[in-house]
């Protein structure tokens, strides 16, 4: 079963948008999410947060989405609040949109979040028009994206074993803490890539070719 998640940040364009939530079981919007939401011509299932920067007059609108309101003094963030009820939905995939932009603490708040989906067992991605970001803990194929550049940035204290295979910085069994950065900017140039770890945690961004 999958969710997406629209958050407050920057909004995403309406065609990353909407082939994102083409093929959702569920939409939920966190706070000023769901004015992202209606200006992308799309009505949520579900409203969560403190309702302290959404437009008064979205929710208006919404005669149909169930709205959870909480308190503006609360121990989590509104999109760790939407992305917990998708979990508790029954949710195994998780789409974050709208969560990047100008509030880099938010932002690394919602990375922290793929961590917390990952040990609720679902899986995880923050999406943008430049970026896709998830976490590898084991294997990640990629398949027929020859060309493209893949940053890897450690979320663990000790990722071993890293072997790259198909790309252009090949690595065999590397052993990696959170002060690595030469994963940053690697290119694949075969089109079946892959990426191993044996053990840690490895956030993965897959960058489009607007950025390059």
């Amino acid at each position: 079963m999958k969710a997406v998640v629209i958050s407050g940040g920057e909004r995403i364009s309406r065609e990353k948008a909407l082939f994102s939530v083409s093929d959702c079981d569920v939409l939920i919007c966190a706070d000023r999410g769901c004015d992202h939401a209606l200006y992308f011509g799309l009505i949520p299932d579900y409203v969560v947060g403190d309702m302290d920067s959404v437009d008064p007059d979205s929710l208006e609108v919404l005669n149909n989405s169930i709205i959870i309101s909480s308190s503006p003094e609360k121990d989590y963030t509104d999109t760790h609040l939407a992305v917990s009820k998708a979990i508790e939905l029954g949710c195994d995939s998780i789409d974050i949109l709208c969560a990047t932009g100008l509030r880099s603490d938010h932002f690394m708040a919602n990375i922290r979040l793929l961590l917390f989906i990952d040990k609720c067992g679902a899986m995880g991605r923050i999406i943008d028009d430049e970026n896709m970001i998830y976490l590898c803990t084991g294997r990640t194929v990629f398949k027929d994206k020859k060309g493209m550049t893949v940053s890897l940035v450690s979320i663990d204290c000790d990722t071993k074993g890293i072997t790259l295979k198909g790309f252009k910085y090949p690595l065999s069994g590397y052993d990696a803490g959170l002060d690595w950065t030469t994963g940053i900017s690697n290119v694949v140039v075969e089109d079946n890539a892959s990426l191993e770890i044996n053990s840690g945690k490895l956030l993965v961004f897959e960058i489009s070719e607007s950025t390059q």
